[in-house]
């Protein structure tokens, strides 16, 4: 693990650069070079990492009713046509890709 300890404003803090085998020792100093530059700007990494995340977070609480909503009504049942009589469509939730939902059509079943 790749580790940057610094000190700003009289805290010592720790970023953490990444593991080795996917992060580079180049890669590992370019990182640490853009957080010095940061440190001498008066910005804490580790402070704007956390926030950056939180933000990311925020974004996707806020975007997945939307994109939920909009898919719901894509592939909600259809309303205006009934099936043919003795017929029933049974509609439910499953899993696609990830961990989004989307409604399919489950079996058809006789009435009669």
């Amino acid at each position: 693990m790749w580790r940057f300890r610094y000190k700003i404003f009289g805290t010592e803090r720790k970023l953490s650069l990444g593991s080795f085998p996917e992060v580079s020792l180049r890669d590992a100093r370019k990182k640490r070079d853009l957080a010095r530059a940061e440190i001498i700007d008066g910005i804490d990494p580790v402070e704007e990492k956390r926030q950056r995340r939180i933000e990311a977070e925020l974004a996707a609480k806020i975007a997945a009713p939307m994109c939920w909503s909009s898919r719901s009504r894509a592939t909600s049942p259809p309303t205006s046509s009934s099936p043919p009589t003795g017929v029933s469509i049974i509609w439910r939730c499953r899993a696609g890709r990830g961990r989004r939902w989307r409604a399919s059509p489950g079996p058809i079943r006789r009435t009669r």
